[in-house]
């Protein structure tokens, strides 16, 4: 029966270690090779079953490059702008960056830059260096995104309720990087850029509306009743023709107080005369269904008029 191997230090057990760590931590070069523990990169460890995240990852490998910092797509993870490379490979491997005179951090599972920095674009957060979340969504352009990614992570750090940038310090960044990678992309998506919406997947729907050429749609639109009370707020909405769309996740299916909290709020806006599109993820794998729904729906409006209106 083969032998189990030696319990971990507790510091080490319930985490991600570089291999620097477990040494200094007692943990010899034998134990660091037992099939208990993955390799996700060179120089870091951590136990089977246990996936620390992309931040935790990144900070571990950091250590192992004097001077480096997170950037490009890691540094998004960190701001949680809710966009990330397109395959699987991608989003495992580590974006670092150093300045520009140091040499590109290399090795497995990194993804290295040197970047040009200025003055306000690298932050300290709880000991771990990131580029700014300005910065970060510059530097994004670089490495792939497209505008509708570029509006998704724009709309994020200028989220009224928990803003990471304003517009004036994004458009600030633009003229300061005139010459950068994707520089066109940056300036359409900020000038689509909104301060209510609450998600990437309502940023996202409400791209594809507007590029099928249906009127632009507000986003957070406070529905009222006839004595000026607050019903709802819709997620997206066109006002003039009372129609609005509302992203649902799962939770307003399993959770039967929220369950009952839709069903009346539905029956509410329906007597006010909207007409309700409520979209889940089924629906949105398909936006152009969508699109062609509320295209329907807004047409019949234009043609007999909206109720109340």
């Amino acid at each position: 029966m083969p032998r189990r191997p030696t319990p971990l230090p507790a510091s080490l057990a319930s985490s991600g270690f570089t291999v620097r760590e477990a040494r200094a931590a007692g943990v010899s070069l034998t134990r660091l090779r037992a099939a208990d523990l993955r390799t996700p990169a060179s120089g870091i460890r951590h136990p089977r079953g246990l996936a620390p995240d992309l931040v935790a990852r990144a900070g571990m490998l950091g250590s192992r490059h004097p001077g480096a910092f997170l950037s490009h797509f890691t540094a998004a993870a960190f701001w949680i702008l809710q966009v990330e490379p397109r395959t699987r490979i991608e989003r495992e491997r580590i974006d670092l960056a150093v300045r520009a005179e140091l040499p590109r951090p290399r090795g497995d599972g990194v993804r290295g830059h040197r970047l040009d920095l200025g003055r306000d674009e690298l932050v300290t957060v709880d000991g771990l260096e990131v580029t700014s979340p300005a910065r970060t969504w510059l530097d994004l352009a670089s490495v792939g995104c497209d505008v509708e990614d570029l509006t998704v992570a724009a709309d994020r750090l200028v989220w009224t309720r928990h803003p990471l940038a304003t517009v004036h310090q994004l458009e600030r960044m633009l003229l300061r990087h005139r010459g950068a990678r994707g520089i066109r992309s940056l300036r359409i998506a900020l000038d689509e850029a909104i301060e209510d919406a609450d998600s990437s997947r309502e940023t996202r729907l409400r791209l594809c509306i507007i590029a099928a050429g249906l009127p632009r749609p507000v986003a957070a639109h406070v529905v009222r009743d006839p004595y000026g009370r607050a019903v709802a707020t819709a997620d997206l909405a066109f006002v003039e023709h009372r129609v609005l769309l509302e992203y649902e996740g799962d939770h307003h299916r399993t959770d039967r107080g929220q369950w009952a909290h839709d069903v009346d709020r539905f029956n509410r806006l329906q007597g006010l005369g909207w007409i309700c599109f409520r979209i889940g993820a089924a629906q949105f794998a398909r936006p152009d269904q969508v699109v062609a729904v509320v295209a329907r729906a807004l047409a019949a409006r234009t043609r007999r008029g909206t109720p109340g209106v």
